[in-house]
């Protein structure tokens, strides 16, 4: 399977991509939004991990963007009080997932 990965925090990015390379996946990675939907039009992802706040580009508009060329599945990743934003109504058919998170080696 490959993943992309679009986060602009370098520890977070770094641990997600090891941790799923670590078992198996194939990752890009992107660190800003602009970046990141470039790659997810160019690819075909099996998956996106996207965060909601990032420079260039907010999450909820790479979102958007993509839905218009295609339909992979998106996790995207927030913080707790970010939840509960009227922008998620806009993106019924994604996943959340709050940060922060911890990843056990």
């Amino acid at each position: 399977m490959r993943v992309l990965i679009i986060e602009d925090e370098p520890q977070l990015l770094n641990t997600l991509a090891e941790a799923l390379r670590e078992e198996g996946y194939a990752v890009d990675e992107a660190a800003d939004g602009e970046d990141g939907l470039a790659k997810a039009k160019m690819w075909d992802y099996d998956a996106i991990v996207l965060d909601v706040m990032l420079p260039k580009i907010s999450g909820f508009v790479v979102l958007e963007r993509l839905r218009l060329h295609k339909k992979t599945p998106v996790l995207m990743l927030t913080m707790p009080h970010l939840k509960s934003a009227a922008s998620w109504k806009a993106v019924p058919h994604s996943h959340c997932a709050s940060l922060p998170f911890c990843h056990e080696s």
